[in-house]
């Protein structure tokens, strides 16, 4: 099972909670996957700061970003103990 089938698993079965940012749209997987099981939990927060901050500070498990901001992000306060994974829910 590949990446995006793990994560929709987690997704489905609630053990995942997430930040996303409430004004972008993730494509029509990711909102079937989140109208299967509606116990997993989406904060939203609008800038990305919020986002890692809130990873790194382990109040959520993934965060859902572009991946040119996120990687830059990274390397420009050189954090290196969040993986990044591309994947595609469109």
């Amino acid at each position: 099972m590949g990446l995006v089938g793990l994560l929709e698993g987690n997704l489905i079965e609630g053990n995942l909670i997430g930040v996303i940012n409430p004004g972008s749209y993730f494509g029509s997987r990711f909102n079937q996957v989140s109208k299967i099981n509606q116990t997993w939990l989406i904060v939203k927060a609008v800038s990305i700061v919020q986002k890692m901050g809130m990873i790194l500070h382990k109040r959520v498990n993934f965060t859902i970003e572009d991946a040119l901001a996120g990687r830059y992000y990274l390397y420009k306060n050189n954090i290196d103990n969040i993986r990044f994974h591309s994947v595609s829910f469109i």
